[in-house]
């Protein structure tokens, strides 16, 4: 069973994940560097440190981690970083720009974005 709700990397090497624990929802994060946890923290009420969590999330992070390598996807979680940090007022300058001269993404937007 798998109860990591969310996990992507917030920048680099630094990840957060989000996981379905018996007193509620965990936030956890962890910063890698090479094969070593540098970092790495949980909000459960576990007295253990590190609680079981970090070792669940950890084994994540080196399957996407492998996953992304192997699938060629080593950009993809760098570009959901970088939308996550995006000013508000470029990302819909820049979407504006890419409907106007994309109608897939027009079609996927109004698809996505309109009650039809």
């Amino acid at each position: 069973m798998n109860n990591i709700t969310d996990l992507q990397e917030v920048s680099p090497n630094v990840w957060e994940a989000k996981y379905e624990g018996n007193y509620g929802i965990y936030t956890i994060n962890i910063k890698i560097e090479g094969k070593k946890i540098i970092k790495s923290s949980c909000s459960c009420p576990s007295q253990f440190y590190p609680c079981k969590h970090i070792p669940i999330i950890e084994r994540a992070i080196r399957e996407c981690i492998a996953k992304n390598k192997k699938n060629g996807n080593a950009n993809e979680t760098r570009c959901e970083c970088i939308l996550k940090d995006l000013p508000q007022n470029k990302l819909y300058d820049f979407l504006v720009k890419q409907v106007q001269t994309n109608p897939q993404l027009k079609d996927a937007v109004l698809s996505e974005f309109t009650n039809t």
